[in-house]
This record gives structure tokens, C-alpha cells and sequence, in this order.
């Protein structure tokens, strides 16, 4: 959920099996912000889903 403000609601949809790397997952994408959207010039709380790919060596 991207609020009206930027800030975000996160939910991993598919968790990995390590518990700690979700919650360091976690921690990484709440500190993103995004440009909200417009609805009639006014900014509005939206759904958004957004896939991340990575690799851990």
C-alpha cells in the first residue's frame, strides 16, 4: 500500500526461508518512499505490486 504521503505498507507475498533475510527485506523496502498517486491533482493512497530480485552469495 503506497499512502497518499509516499510512506508504505509492505507485505512479502513470497517470504524466503530465512527469517532473518525477510525481516532485513522488510526493513530495507519500509525506509522507500514513492510519488504518490493523483486523483483530480490530489494525492491518494493506492495498491502497488512490485517485484524485487536478488541474490544472496
Amino acid at each position: 500500500m503506497i499512502h497518499a504521503d509516499g510512506s508504505v505498507d509492505v507485505e512479502l507475498i513470497k517470504p524466503t526461508s530465512n527469517p532473518r533475510l525477510n525481516q532485513i527485506l522488510l526493513e530495507a523496502l519500509h525506509q522507500w518512499r514513492f510519488f504518490p498517486a493523483l486523483q483530480n491533482g490530489h494525492p491518494i493512497d493506492s495498491q502497488q505490486d512490485i517485484r524485487v530480485h536478488f541474490n544472496v552469495d
